[in-house]
């Protein structure tokens, strides 16, 4: 399983009621080649400093633009979730090439922006489309296979006890993460002859706990503690700023642990290193920065590109720093696992799966 690393930093500014990022400067030099293309990502509205996926994004632009000065980036973040419409224009009137949005939430914004505009380049990630446009990719990731890793980890830590999930939204990003889990908890269950719960989803009827948002802290923090209160080990935070939320309700209550979505957060968030067993990851950063330079060099978007573990484009991440509390072999079974999902001798199956 190949880790995924990640760094930052952010410069930020007021513009149009909206968040944004000023173009990135090409470095000054006589030598130094002329910016010839814009490259522009509308972040949800968590932001891009949440320790996950909007942040994993917006590293991934700066990344392409350390590695090409021919690329200058910005970014909005959106001021709402009703919003969308507004921060794409916004970045179409600042004469961006390319406009990269970063959530399934903004599906039809981006779909029509790009329908409207086919002389510009979009990208969106975490959405596909029945009728693609030549203009338009898409960047998923089947993430239910690295949270089927994590599922199975988080069983491992205490098979006696329960594993708490909630979403922010129910959106197929978030319910593939839930069932991920859930299947690797019902496979180390099989194996091992335990009886480990799942509180807060159910695979069958696909049914759960949401947040409504991927900001309300407060919420997140109550679903947590009560998920606590009924005997979870380890909790699932739901994305968005509801991880970090997550994490500071077990520091807080000082037992029980937690899965961190998207990113690495012993990397990202290492405050919280303490309370993540493990992190279930989406290589956003990467293939955000492979879309804006290809884009920069005048190749071909790809229509769709899918990440899984077999490509290296999602992965599961076991913190080195709770491997002593884990059983051992964990990290032996855990490979073997992956191999067989590599190999498809064990099934990933959810609704939400990308095609």
């Amino acid at each position: 399983m190949k880790k995924m690393l990640f760094a930052c930093a952010v410069v930020t500014l007021s513009l149009m009621a909206l968040t944004s990022c000023a173009a990135e400067p090409t470095p000054s030099s006589s030598s130094a080649p002329t910016t010839t293309t814009l490259a522009c990502l509308l972040s949800e509205v968590s932001g891009v400093n949440d320790k996950g996926f909007n942040q994993s994004a917006w590293e991934g632009l700066q990344a392409a633009a350390k590695a090409d000065p021919t690329i200058a980036i910005k970014y909005i973040t959106a001021a709402s979730n009703n919003d969308y419409v507004n921060g794409i224009d916004a970045l179409i009137g600042q004469s961006c090439g390319l406009i990269i949005t970063v959530g399934f939430t903004m599906g039809d914004a981006t779909y029509a922006a790009a329908q409207a505009h086919p002389d510009l380049k979009f990208a969106i990630v975490d959405q596909t489309f029945e009728t693609p446009l030549p203009n338009l990719s898409s960047v998923v990731f089947d993430v239910g296979q690295a949270a089927y890793l994590g599922g199975y980890a988080a069983a491992a830590l205490d098979p006696k006890g329960a594993v708490g999930m909630s979403g922010g939204l129910k959106i197929p990003p978030v319910t593939l993460y839930l069932d991920g889990v859930a299947g690797g908890v019902a496979h180390y269950n099989d194996k091992n002859s335990s009886k480990v719960r799942v509180l807060g989803w159910n695979v069958q009827s696909q049914e759960g706990t949401f947040v409504g948002s991927f900001t309300d802290q407060a919420q997140a923090q109550s679903i947590a503690q009560a998920f606590l209160s009924q005997g979870a080990t380890v909790l699932i935070g739901g994305g968005g700023l509801l991880v970090p939320a997550t994490a500071q309700t077990l520091q807080k209550n000082g037992s029980g642990s937690m899965l961190w979505a998207d990113v690495d957060g012993c990397v990202t968030a290492a405050e919280y290193c303490g309370v993540i067993i493990g992190s279930m990851v989406k290589g956003v950063g990467p293939s955000v920065g492979r879309i804006a330079g290809s884009f920069a060099t005048g190749q071909s978007l790809p229509a769709t590109y899918v990440g899984t573990l077999a490509n290296g484009g999602v992965g599961f991440i076991l913190n080195s720093k709770f491997v002593g509390k884990l059983p051992s072999g964990l990290q032996s079974d855990l490979d073997a696992v992956a191999k067989g999902i590599e190999d498809g001798s064990i099934v990933v199956d959810s609704p939400s799966t990308p095609k």
